[in-house]
């Protein structure tokens, strides 16, 4: 009897060890698995092989190896190595770039003045069919009136790309989209931007580059909503942003589905000039329903009037797509909207 309390008594503790310990190695070896897969190794083989060979040696270590300590600090130390380069993977502005990401943008103010380096002001015939132009544009920042946040849906409304729009005086525009910076041959994956797989760009173009690439040659829905901040906070919100734009042009930084997205960024800059910030929720994420909690909330359109159509007093697409990209773009796609966009 004696024995078999103490057979017991081994044994319980062992199950719960592992039981502890199995799903951590677990969820550590699939990460790991999923960043070898999604590194920048050149090609699909090798991260294949790296992959395969990872995993085998995972498995290979719990079967070979006895007693399972020692397998377990085999397996570890095959965890932390991948784990440390994954750390230590640093990001760079010197990669073989698509063309609408090839240059960062670079501030400078003096008083009132602002400059930017590299402003984006390609003309598209087709999606990929441009003429390629980067700017150094000059501001006058004691003109400078409102910041308006375009949504941009090309499929389920659950998801939408965001951008802010700066407004000067004389309808003068500049327009802000935090994106992925991808490489020649490189499309965008969600799962892999996990896994520092991409750079974060911030492109400043005027409306007739990045709306009119949207609305005229990737059919999507564009939609311009009002920010309800005074001019003052505007600034600050700009200063802010270029002040960022200006880091990531010296120290690149990783694009993340979540910690620094489109929208996630935005709000980081957004929350330190508001009076009350933006909590993070799952609507951030969910960032196509951002409009409606707006409404729900008063800050847009009439809350007696169905979301739906008050959705589409500010919807963009059309009028971009029957104007086309010329000289008044930003004017024509703002007649008809609601007065607080005039």
């Amino acid at each position: 009897m004696s024995d078999k309390k103490s057979w017991v008594g081994r044994i319980i503790p062992f199950v719960v060890a592992w039981m502890i310990i199995a799903p951590v190695i677990l969820l550590l070896t699939t990460f790991n698995t999923l960043f070898l897969w999604n590194t920048s190794l050149p090609w699909a083989l090798g991260r294949g092989v790296a992959s395969v060979v990872f995993v085998g040696a995972v498995i290979a270590a719990f079967v070979a190896l006895r007693p399972h300590p020692k397998a377990l600090a085999l397996v570890v130390v095959l965890i932390l190595g991948v784990f440390a380069w994954f750390h230590f993977l640093p990001p760079s502005n010197d990669r073989d770039w698509r063309p609408e990401v090839a240059q960062v943008a670079r501030a400078e103010i003096d008083g009132d003045r602002l400059t930017i380096e590299n402003v984006r002001n390609f003309r598209y015939r087709g999606e990929e069919d441009f003429d390629e132009e980067w700017t150094t544009r000059t501001y006058d920042l004691s003109t400078l009136e409102k910041v308006e946040t375009y949504f941009c849906y090309w499929g389920p409304t659950d998801i939408a790309h965001t951008m802010l729009t700066f407004r000067f005086a004389d309808d003068e525009q500049l327009c802000l989209s935090v994106e992925v910076r991808k490489e020649m041959g490189e499309a965008y994956s969600p799962i892999a931007s996990f896994f520092k797989k991409f750079e974060l760009a911030y492109i400043f173009a005027d409306e007739r580059d990045l709306v009119a690439l949207r609305s005229n040659h990737r059919n999507e829905d564009l939609y311009l909503f009002p920010s309800p901040l005074p001019p003052e906070k505007v600034r600050a919100l700009l200063l802010d942003i270029l002040a960022r734009a200006n880091s990531l042009a010296d120290t690149p930084e990783f694009y993340g589905t979540i910690k620094d997205n489109c929208t996630t960024s935005l709000v980081k800059h957004i929350n330190k000039v508001r009076d009350e910030p933006i909590p993070f929720s799952i609507d951030l994420l969910l960032n196509g329903h951002i409009p409606e909690m707006a409404w729900r909330q008063g800050k847009i359109g009439d809350k007696d009037t169905p979301f739906e159509i008050v959705k589409e007093r500010y919807a963009i697409s059309a009028r971009a797509q029957a104007y086309g990209d010329g000289p008044e773009f930003s004017r024509r796609i703002r007649d008809g909207l609601g007065a607080d966009l005039k």
